[in-house]
């Protein structure tokens, strides 16, 4: 699949591995995706599982690390409640998607 540039591969379903891994040139960026459905579960532990999910795949120091959730206000919360030197030691953003599909990055 190719967005802006990017082409990505996606991990669907039940398949193991990074979830959205794309490319640009040189450039990589690694995803990982939390769905609606963790809003049905514990938000705040669905947070900090996506997170330790992303930290697991930090293999590659040049590449970009997401996480990916939707534009609902529990996940900004608990984006926001992450300390800004633990974002910024690891070099992590958020993408909060909303219905529309319309993706905004946060750092």
């Amino acid at each position: 699949m190719k967005y802006q540039g990017w082409n990505s591969n996606i991990a669907w379903g039940t398949t193991h591995g990074i979830d959205i891994e794309a490319k640009q040139g040189p450039n990589r960026w690694i995803i990982e995706v939390g769905g609606w459905q963790y809003l049905e579960d514990d938000p705040a532990n669905s947070f900090v599982s996506l997170l330790g999910k992303v930290l697991q795949r930090m293999d590659d120091a040049d590449a970009r690390y997401s996480i990916a959730l939707p534009d609902l206000e529990p996940f900004r919360r608990l984006w926001d409640r992450l300390p800004g030197l633990a974002k910024s030691r690891v070099r992590i953003t958020a993408l909060f998607v909303n219905p529309e599909g319309t993706v905004t990055e946060r750092s």
